[in-house]
């Protein structure tokens, strides 16, 4: 089953009153560290021409949704120039991606559909272990409905989620860090992901 952003709820963006992307704060792609790391809502990309190349949302905060973005090598490859400008919103994550999913739609960016074009990403792939996993129809259709909205396919988007838990599991579970550590005979402080941060949303 694939969700069409069409037949998702609507968004009453009046109430909202957005003002005009181009009046919303910005940092350019080239200065990201200054992005704040208070603020929390929905973001957009434009190129030098002022046309919109993606839209996001972040739950957590601009800045660390910014560390490391899965489109920020093709947006800055693609134009240097390019604009960060985000709205500021404290929502709850759901309202978040169904605002996200209606400015997609109404906007249309460039880059919201489509693959990502991320050279490194594709290389790196080649080279990392592979493996198969079993979900159940459930979470299949909800995996590729999120695939299909962040512009990736199911198995890239596995991968990184798949990852994001090991870090969690890394950061939380300390006895198990230490028995881990003993087992590979290295500090904990020396284990793969250890002190990494979430990478984000959207």
């Amino acid at each position: 089953m694939q969700v069409k952003l069409s037949q998702l709820p609507s968004i009453d963006f009046k109430k909202r009153s957005r003002p005009p992307i181009e009046q919303l704060p910005f940092v350019l792609i080239s200065k990201l560290e200054s992005l704040p790391s208070d603020k929390r809502g929905i973001y957009f990309v434009l190129n030098s021409k002022a046309e919109i190349l993606y839209i996001g949302m972040t739950a957590k905060s601009f800045h660390q949704r910014w560390t490391c973005h899965h489109r920020y090598e093709e947006i800055y490859k693609a134009d240097s120039e390019s604009k960060v400008h985000y709205w500021s919103l404290s929502l709850p994550r759901e309202q978040l991606l169904n605002m996200e999913s209606q400015l997609i739609f109404n906007e249309n960016p460039t880059l919201n559909k489509t693959k990502i074009a991320n050279l490194s990403l594709a290389k790196k792939q080649n080279t990392n272990a592979r493996f198969s996993i079993s979900l159940s129809d459930f979470y299949d259709e909800r995996l590729a409905a999120l695939a299909k909205l962040r512009g990736v396919n199911k198995a890239t988007l596995a991968g990184h989620l798949l990852t994001e838990a090991i870090k969690q599991t890394y950061r939380e579970d300390q006895p198990e860090l230490e028995a881990l550590a003993n087992l590979l005979g290295v500090e904990i402080n020396e284990l793969p992901f250890k002190g990494t941060e979430d990478e984000g949303d959207d």
